[in-house]
């Protein structure tokens, strides 16, 4: 316990420091996110929280937890999302310690955690980072639940119990619940598990606990799966929020990225350390299961390389995700590799009574050096800016109140890219179209696009009628649209301004009544629908 609250308050309290006062969080990944805990907080759990009649798609968990927390707290969405993740996010180096500790004992975890926390990645973004970030990304929370279904198999293979094996089926589904890339790491973990089971002669008993593994993970992500398998059969028809790539990641870049972004000696430790555990280790089973981890993150890494370089091969996920665990791995087989010399070399030396105290100072005085560059890392530093300067705006925040107190949950913004995503969204309603990178990847991107321009050019025309055909068929209840837009829909009679400030304006869609519609169709045709729509009937 002392290692653990040694290695982890410092980084809380830099974590809180970065985080203190803010109500918006710095990445429009997080922006997302906050649109599906807001759909889920007003009611809709499985609802799509840009598209009306369409349900979720991205990994629900960590927005779930945001509108568990909303309702118990009283605080808003986007709060929690600017300032929970300081405290929630600290659970990930918990139980990797914890991992670490079942797996090869307390020095590989105290060396483990204190090169994760501390030593690994001092410059890049901080969702390519399995170290400590302050902000919300379900990539940073959830290898919290992926070490605890390591945590938990390992137990289920030692005790040969169903109740762990149920356990660790139910941390699987969760695992799954917050985001694909360590689920996928986590299954192939438990298919060399039952691999090794098998080669042990433990066949038919090891399959069948097995099996119970597999069915109350699927039990457990029931709600994800009933979306994306049940609903959309898993047919992508818009590819790129999974092609989508951080740019000094692609291969005409790697070079680069390699020289900047990649310790070559720490990966060289790290992969001597992985061949000692696999040859060496007489923890055998311990040794499979990190290896195995390892091993998946890279050839899934390499996969998405490959299919880069070819156009062969699955979709499944952006590629950084693959090498955040590969990161991981990596501090995993360093603590252990340097507490394996330490036990073999120089410990020894050190009389038994005075090895805590020597631990303890040893990693207070390499915190104590790292701490004040380890402050000025982007996901301090740099977020906070960022953070702080989408506090500022107000305009946005003014749209965002204003919407939630005067239109419905299911109601429908036509808007652009950016105000769909920022404004539209965390505010808990409905769009027509978003940025691709943004958009369900089961649900057809370019024709809501398509649509969505074609509307905005009859607005810009001032072809009224062709308007409100397109906003009666697709359900647009208002207009929301930047003044800096190159149109404006002021002076359209199909349209109230309903809300303006100095950036923003929201306008409410007048559809008349059928009955107006079929007194006023000819003049509407007549007239571009300006004046003779006026004197269509009350339905203006």
């Amino acid at each position: 316990m002392a290692f653990l609250v040694l290695l982890c308050g410092p980084a809380l309290a830099v974590g809180q420091a970065a985080t203190q006062g803010l109500s918006w969080p710095p990445d429009v990944d997080l922006y997302r996110d906050i649109a599906q805990a807001q759909t889920m907080a007003d009611g809709s759990p499985l609802a799509d929280p840009f598209y009306r009649g369409e349900t979720l798609w991205y990994n629900p968990l960590v927005p779930g937890l945001v509108a568990a927390l909303s309702h118990l707290t009283g605080q808003p969405v986007h709060v929690l999302y600017a300032r929970a993740g300081a405290y929630l996010n600290l659970l990930a180096p918990i139980v990797f310690f914890l991992l670490m500790d079942a797996f090869f004992g307390l020095p590989a975890a105290v060396l483990s955690t204190l090169h994760l926390l501390y030593l690994r990645d001092p410059t890049g973004p901080p969702w390519l980072s399995p170290s400590y970030s302050p902000w919300l990304y379900s990539a940073a929370f959830v290898p919290a639940l992926f070490h605890a279904t390591l945590l938990a198999y390992r137990r289920a293979l030692v005790a040969r119990e169903q109740r762990w094996f149920a356990a660790a089926g139910v941390l699987l589904g969760l695992t799954f619940l917050g985001h694909t890339a360590p689920a996928l790491l986590a299954m192939v973990v438990v298919v060399v598990g039952l691999g090794r089971d098998m080669r042990a002669g433990e066949g038919r008993d090891s399959l069948s606990r097995h099996v119970l593994l597999a069915l109350a993970a699927t039990v457990t992500a029931a709600p994800f799966l009933s979306s994306i398998l049940g609903r959309y059969g898993l047919r992508i028809r818009n590819s790129a929020p999974l092609d989508w790539v951080w740019p000094p990641m692609t291969l005409p870049n790697l070079a680069g990225f390699v020289a900047t972004q990649v310790s070559l000696p720490a990966m060289g430790a790290a992969l001597l350390a992985l061949a000692w555990l696999l040859r060496r280790e007489p923890r055998r089973r311990e040794a499979a299961l990190l290896s195995s981890w390892a091993i998946a993150a890279a050839a899934l890494l390499a996969l998405a390389l490959l299919r880069e370089a070819t156009g062969l091969g699955p979709r499944l996920v952006p590629r950084h995700h693959f090498l955040f665990y590969w990161r991981a791995a990596e501090s995993a087989l360093l603590g252990y590799g340097v507490a394996t010399l330490l036990g073999a070399l120089a410990w020894r030396r050190v009389p038994e009574r005075l090895r805590p105290a020597a631990s303890l100072a040893a990693v207070a005085a390499v915190i104590a050096l790292v701490l004040p560059s380890y402050r000025e890392r982007d996901a301090f530093l740099a977020s906070r800016r960022d953070a702080e300067r989408d506090d500022s705006r107000a305009n946005r925040q003014e749209a965002r109140d204003w919407i939630r107190a005067h239109s419905k949950p299911d109601d429908v913004f036509l808007a652009a890219d950016d105000l769909a995503l920022m404004v539209v969204g965390p505010a808990g309603r409905k769009t027509l179209a978003l940025d691709a990178y943004f958009s369900n990847p089961y649900v057809d991107w370019r024709s809501r696009h398509d649509e969505r321009e074609a509307l905005v050019e009859a607005l810009r025309e001032r072809r009224v009628s062709a308007f409100l055909d397109g906003a009666r068929a697709h359900g647009i209840a208002f207009v929301i649209h930047k003044r800096s837009d190159r149109w404006g829909p002021d002076g359209i009679p199909a349209l109230a301004q309903e809300f303006a400030n100095a950036r923003i304006g929201i306008y409410r869609v007048l559809i008349p009544a059928p009955s107006v519609l079929i007194r006023g169709s000819l003049r509407l045709q007549a007239d571009l629908g300006v004046a003779s729509w006026r004197a269509g009937g009350p339905g203006s």
